[in-house]
């Protein structure tokens, strides 16, 4: 079984991670003459692709792996940053490095959890994805705000000051 993470912002190539769980089908019994045949998958492998690069975990690992508190609300976090913060996240693109932004067309959120922001870098024919840390790791969703705004600050002290258009 295959699941696909898709970012909630429309940017080219939204795929962001694949995770497969392979293992057993196992009949699952009836309850009674109308239930539809039912079964459950009994993992044995489940192998995470994301970046071109893939880890594959057991269940036990999977079952005992700590939930990222931003997890509920990502899709949330970074519709509302592009929607009604572009200008923000422009600004952010000074803690890249100036390399990365040449013939950029068009910088959006992609990706937050409690470890920092991920940003798509969109060109004309290809993309490039940087992950901007935040300065502590978050335990809890209402730390976002402070901790996006303590990027925007290392930002606003970034000697680069090269400006996308959306911060015009």
């Amino acid at each position: 079984m295959e699941f696909t993470d898709l970012a909630p912002i429309s940017v080219r190539d939204r795929v962001r991670a694949k995770v497969t769980f392979a293992g057993r089908l196992a009949p699952v019994p009836a309850r009674d003459a109308t239930d539809p045949i039912a079964a459950r998958l009994d993992p044995e492998l489940i192998t995470f692709k994301e970046n071109g690069g893939s880890v594959t975990v057991s269940p036990d690992e999977l079952a005992s792996a700590e939930t990222d508190p931003l997890a509920a609300h990502e899709a949330d976090l970074l519709l509302h940053l592009a929607d009604a913060h572009a200008d923000l996240v422009a600004k952010l693109t000074r803690l890249i490095d100036p390399r990365l932004m040449h013939h950029v067309i068009r910088v959006l959120p992609l990706a937050m959890d409690r470890w920092g922001i991920t940003l798509r870098l969109e060109y004309t024919r290809h993309h490039n994805d940087v992950r901007l840390p935040f300065p502590v790791r978050l335990t809890d969703v209402a730390q976002v705000g402070p901790q996006f705004r303590a990027l925007l600050t290392r930002a606003n002290l970034c000697p680069r000051r090269r400006r996308l258009r959306a911060e015009r």
